[in-house]
């Protein structure tokens, strides 16, 4: 009885950081969906998915006819709605470097305000997908639930703002249907907020990711429509720095306010034939649905023409609640830091705490485990790799099975974090080990201020709590050995935020990256486990093998999971790569796959296969791929129709167009460099005569997206010196059937992207 009298404080302070690991992972997920017989005016996720199994039928690209379908399956409902209903159609150009075209159909639904408000809320989703995915999540999962909403929102008084709900084309292949909206529809001048809604996955909570510059105003007035908003502003300062873009980027650039919103887990299923109705989850949908009417219902009736104040700090704690305050506050609380640090470590040297020397090497010894961990990972990262080769045909090696592999790595990286310590904690006082981990902390805060300012919290939080705790203790002489329970309780208020905190961005580091780029996530959770080095330690010094030893048992059970889950099925099918192409002037074809290893189902195409650069259809080609002679079926060519060809001033003018007779989406036109050439209109659009000024290809190229739609039309001119040539790639969705080949099974799906599974075809000219 005495024992567990003297052991109850400690167990019971075990038992709530267990418990409040329970509670951080059950706040931080999407809500519950609500059911199809719910209230007319509420979003019901149920509801919604009715749209998802016609939009998410089949794959529908830009361009083709299942696109086509889909557009007139969204005009259809609006209209139903009631909403007054417009559509832009028109060609788009790129042509900052180089130039990509499109030819576009967006389509918007507006519901009508009060007439009060002046400006307008815009809800943002573009309805193609990839080539080769059905699309519900990325964006099927947008256009549900903006017709769900404009349903729900019909039932509703009428807000004093109008609701315009945007369905954008071709974000895909280039976010021509945004920029052709930004760029000349008279919509955009009374647009006030604009949300952009994504998926990068088909899970997981809705977050929102990306915002205007000088987004204070916004977050704060977001935080106070949405009940269930998980957002950060680290998260945005991360995505600044990539290279991703989306229809958001668009209008952010414009000046525009606004939100991006994703969710991102099950990131396997992204542009892939598995992004399909069955895999979506109905809680993300509602997570969508959820912001649709939370901020409808709020800033339809907020006045808009003041939306951008100082950039905010703000981040989630504990569930979805918010803390926000201002850049400029930022440098004041980083200089609160340094000086409770100072003294902090004043008061543990007086009060002979800790010691010099010994936090210095507290300081060493944790970034030595912090690289022995990672080092470790690293090893068996490269042997995953190697056994499991199939993994790299998907985005960051992320197999169907990656949230095994985050249980292994999450284990091991604990298991041999207390290893190391149970051994380091017979030498050294904890404190001293913790100690070292401030230090660290503060170096971090100063990179961070410096590298991400807006992102300095993560560390900055962990630090105020840390030193504010340890003055406390330090100053009443409190520890495990002398007050017992006031010095856990202490460190109890001060952990049970930092968890809180931290452990969100352990999770969602591995979801953002996948097992291939482990190692924030690996980072982030040693970095927790060093700010919970007091629990770790009452654990390891009663028992110093079983954390180590259940962790490591984690790690195989892990690793044997994933093992079990890691063959191809159906359900878990293997992406692989085959194109066709026929080369039009020579009348020979190829089976072409860009993965240089044949997989069973392709290496029926590659028996004698070569691994070359395809120069046969690109002259310039230096990229190596899997390449084999195919049989020659019948294929009808692209057409040429010149309708001037005349000389002035010494300079060659032509006008042309170019039309698909079988129906292919998308075209590439290559023009040598040496005819001095300027393309002067696309579709009668006028193009930037600059725009190959800075080119380095020994080509000029031309991309076209939605051919089958509207022919392409081109005017140039160029040199007289010599005749014309250039050549069009013509590329068709989809490979047909061939005798003599097997066709693909259902467990074997075509890769992701524009340059798979398709039948091109290549056409010279000269004139």
């Amino acid at each position: 009885m005495n024992l567990l009298r003297k052991n109850l404080p400690g167990i019971l302070f075990l038992l709530a950081i267990s418990l409040t690991f329970f509670l951080t992972f059950w706040l931080y997920s999407p809500p519950s969906t609500v059911s199809s017989d719910a209230s007319l005016n509420q979003f019901s996720a149920e509801r919604a998915f009715s749209h998802i199994k016609e939009i998410a039928r089949a794959p529908h690209a830009t361009g083709t006819e299942e696109h086509a379908r889909v557009k007139e399956y969204i005009k259809n409902e609006l209209i139903h709605l009631g909403l007054e209903y417009g559509e832009q159609n028109t060609t788009v150009l790129h042509d900052n470097w180089g130039i990509n075209a499109g030819y576009i159909s967006n389509l918007f639904g507006l519901l009508k305000g009060n007439g009060t408000g002046k400006k307008t809320v815009v809800f943002l989703g573009h309805y193609d997908s990839c080539p080769h995915t059905p699309g519900a999540a990325d964006d099927g999962s947008a256009v549900t639930s903006m017709l769900e909403a404009a349903r729900a929102l019909t039932q509703s008084e009428p807000l004093e703002n109008d609701i315009i709900f945007l369905f954008t084309d071709a974000e895909e292949s280039g976010l021509f249907g945004a920029k052709a909206f930004v760029d000349e529809h008279s919509l955009m001048e009374k647009i006030g907020l604009i949300i952009n809604i994504e998926a990068r996955g088909s899970s997981g909570p809705t977050l929102a990711y990306e915002f205007n510059e000088n987004n204070g105003w916004v977050i704060r007035e977001l935080n106070r429509s949405m009940p269930r908003l998980f957002a950060a502003s680290i998260l945005y300062e991360i995505y600044k720095r990539m290279p991703n873009d989306t229809d958001f980027t668009m209008f952010r650039r414009a000046g525009v306010s606004g939100i991006n919103l994703a969710f991102i887990d099950d990131y396997v299923n992204y542009h892939s034939m598995t992004d399909s109705p069955e895999n979506l989850s109905l809680k993300s949908l509602q997570h969508h649905g959820d912001y649709i009417m939370s901020i409808a219902h709020h800033f339809g009736n907020l006045e808009l023409e003041k939306t951008q104040s100082e950039d905010a700090v703000f981040f989630n704690w504990i569930g979805s609640s918010m803390i926000i305050y201002s850049s400029r506050l930022s440098m004041i609380l980083i200089i609160i830091a340094l000086g409770l640090s100072i003294l902090y470590f004043y008061v543990g040297f007086r009060k002979q705490h800790i010691r010099w020397g010994r936090v210095l090497l507290g300081f060493l010894l944790f970034i030595a485990t912090l690289a022995s961990i990672l080092f470790v990972s690293w090893l068996v990262l490269k042997g995953i790799k190697k056994g499991y080769s199939h993994y790299s045909h998907y985005y960051n090696f992320n197999f169907y099975n990656a949230k095994y592999y985050f249980l292994l790595f999450s284990a091991l990286s604990l298991a041999i974090f207390t290893g190391i310590y149970s051994v380091l904690f017979k030498y050294f006082r904890v404190m001293e080990y913790l100690s070292g981990i401030i230090a660290v902390n503060i170096i971090l805060l100063l990179l961070l201020h410096f590298l991400i300012p807006t992102g300095s919290y993560l560390v900055l939080v962990p630090l105020l709590l840390l030193v504010l705790s340890g003055i406390i203790c330090f100053s009443f002489n409190l520890s495990v050995e002398n007050s017992r329970r006031l010095f856990l309780f202490i460190q109890f208020i001060s952990v049970f935020p930092i968890i809180t905190l931290i452990l969100p961005y352990v999770s969602l580091f591995f979801i953002a990256l996948g097992p291939g780029m482990i190692f924030g996530g690996i980072a982030t959770l040693v970095l927790l486990c060093g700010y919970l080095m007091i629990p770790i330690s009452l654990i390891i010094k009663t028992r110093s093998w079983i954390v180590p030893t259940l962790a490591l048992i984690v790690a195989l059970a892990g690793f044997l999971m994933a093992h079990f889950n890691s063959s191809i099925t159906p359900e878990r099918p293997m992406q692989t790569s085959l194109n066709y192409y026929f080369d039009g002037d020579s009348s020979r074809a190829f089976w072409v796959s860009e993965f240089t290893e044949p997989d069973e189902w392709n290496r029926q195409f590659f028996e004698g296969g070569v691994l070359e650069p395809l120069i046969e259809i690109y002259p310039n080609a230096e990229r190596i791929r899997l390449k084999n002679s195919a049989p020659v079926v019948s294929m009808a060519l692209p057409v040429l129709e010149i309708s001037s060809d005349t000389v002035i001033e010494s300079r060659r003018y032509v006008d042309l167009t170019l039309t698909t007779q079988r129906g292919a989406p998308f075209c590439e036109l290559y023009f040598l460099r040496n005819y001095d050439m300027v393309i002067s209109l696309v579709n009668d659009r006028p193009a930037d005569t600059t725009a190959f000024s800075n080119w380095s290809g020994e080509y000029y190229t031309l991309e076209y997206h939605g051919f089958s739609t509207h022919p392409l039309s081109l005017s140039f001119n160029c040199s007289i010196d010599e005749s014309i040539e250039f050549f069009v790639i013509e590329r068709a969705f989809g490979i047909r059937d061939m005798e003599s080949f097997n066709p693909m099974p259902e467990y074997i799906i075509p890769i992701t992207g524009y340059n798979s599974y398709q039948e091109i075809v290549k056409k010279t000219w000269r004139f």
